[in-house]
């Protein structure tokens, strides 16, 4: 059996937000956000991908810059 300290410098915590609250424009927040890249620039026609209405990463979620709310 490990120590807890052994555990702890052998993994790394990931944390999601499972909160459709969260505010994606937080001066503090915001550093700290996974971005799909993804979803993220222009289209060919000119038109944002964050809002675009398109999947353009093709993973099954239609403008999913900050992940998907169910």
């Amino acid at each position: 059996m490990r120590t807890v300290a052994e555990t702890r410098k052998k993994k790394q915590v990931v944390i999601a937000v499972i909160d459709t609250g969260a505010d994606t424009h937080h001066k503090e927040l915001r550093p700290y956000l996974w971005e799909n890249l993804g979803e993220m620039g222009y289209d060919m026609n000119g038109q944002p991908k964050q809002s675009n209405g398109v999947d353009d990463d093709n993973n099954g979620y239609i403008d999913d810059v900050h992940g998907w709310i169910l």
